[in-house]
C-alpha cells in the first residue's frame, strides 16, 4: 500500500475517533460546552487480548442533562476516584496526562520568558 493511500486512510480515523471521543463525553457526562484534545493512541493487553484505544483530554465548560444511556450521575473529583472500571490501567493513564499537561504548561512558560 502506498503512502498516498495510507495518510488519508490514517487522517480519517483520526477524525472518527474524535467524533467518537466528543459522543462518549455527551453521553458520558452531559457535557455541552467542552474543548477536547488527542492526547495518543495506546495498547493494552485484557484477558489475554491485545486493546488499542486513543487518549482525549477535555475540559468541560457547561454540562446539561444526562442522556438516558448507561450513567446515572456525574460526580466531581479533586482526584482520581477509588472505585474505577479499568483499576490497573485508568491511574495510568491520569498520571500521563497530568504529566504531559504539566510538561506543556513548563514549556509554555520557558517560551513566554
Amino acid at each position: 500500500m502506498s503512502c498516498d493511500r495510507v495518510r488519508p486512510s490514517l487522517k480519517k480515523k483520526k477524525v472518527l475517533a474524535n467524533l467518537t471521543a466528543k459522543r462518549e463525553l455527551f453521553e458520558e457526562t452531559g457535557a455541552k460546552e467542552f474543548e477536547i484534545l488527542y492526547m495518543y493512541d495506546y495498547s493494552l493487553e485484557i484477558d489475554g487480548k491485545e486493546s488499542y484505544a486513543a487518549l482525549f483530554f477535555a475540559e468541560i465548560y457547561s454540562l446539561e442533562n444526562l442522556p438516558d444511556f448507561e450513567i446515572g450521575e456525574v460526580k466531581e473529583f479533586k482526584d482520581i476516584p477509588k472505585n474505577l472500571t479499568y483499576p490497573s490501567i485508568q491511574p495510568k493513564l491520569f498520571e500521563k496526562i497530568k504529566e504531559e499537561l504539566i510538561n506543556q504548561l513548563y514549556n509554555m512558560k520557558l517560551k513566554k520568558a
